[in-house]
């Protein structure tokens, strides 16, 4: 991930789901923040003939013992190619790329 303006970063994501295999161009915006509780993530995203991707993540962020327990609501449509091969298989898949997300963010701000 990039940060291409404040709030809002470019990344490339190279994945299969099923059988399509596809590079996705896409975009992350932080919007709609109400510091210290939470923020809004929009992403959007593009590959080609294989489809596309769009999606909003609610966070939630509290008080824990040890820290800030992160929480998320995850919504998103997805178009093209990544449409036909089944939404059981797209949803379990976003639902993996959701929980990796937030598990590599909450590595990354732990320290």
């Amino acid at each position: 991930m990039q940060q291409s303006e404040p709030n809002k970063y470019r990344c490339v994501v190279v994945t299969k789901v099923g059988p399509v295999k596809a590079r996705f161009n896409g975009e992350i915006q932080i919007v709609d923040t109400h510091p210290p509780d939470g923020y809004v993530l929009e992403v959007s995203a593009q590959a080609g003939a294989a489809g596309f991707g769009s999606g909003r993540a609610e966070v939630q962020l509290s008080e824990a013992e040890s820290g800030t327990k992160l929480t998320y609501t995850v919504t998103g449509t997805v178009g093209g190619k990544l449409a036909q091969i089944g939404a059981r298989l797209v949803q379990a898949y976003s639902r993996k790329m959701a929980r990796s997300f937030f598990e590599h963010f909450c590595e990354q701000w732990a320290d």
